[in-house]
């Protein structure tokens, strides 16, 4: 892996602050994207897939009532638009990243 050398700490805060706004911005964009289909159903295998999860793990999250899932017949399913929702409450967006200190090595 290579390494980005900076000229100085305002060079690497700058560059922190430019990579967290960017990921920021295309997280939202993602999450409008999955919204914007309100009522498309996604079966337990393409949820599972989508969390790169177990189905066992997905079940427990619906047991739990992280996630509402709903029955057709004998089929689960979830929507789509509750799944991004999800994702914006468990933060796996980019929380993480936006709150770089100085100290952070990032390579």
């Amino acid at each position: 892996m290579s390494q980005i050398l900076f000229e100085n700490s305002a060079q690497q805060n700058q560059f922190k602050q430019w990579l967290s706004e960017t990921i920021d911005e295309k997280f939202q964009q993602y999450i409008k994207t999955i919204k914007s289909s309100t009522n498309e159903l996604m079966t337990r295998e393409e949820t599972a897939e989508f969390f790169s999860i177990s189905l066992p793990t997905l079940h427990e999250w619906t047991k739990n009532g992280q996630l509402n899932s709903y029955r057709k017949g004998n089929r689960v399913y979830y929507k789509r638009s509750e799944i991004a929702g999800s994702l914006e409450e468990r933060e796996y967006s980019i929380s993480k990243f936006s709150s770089f200190s100085e100290d952070d090595d990032l390579w």
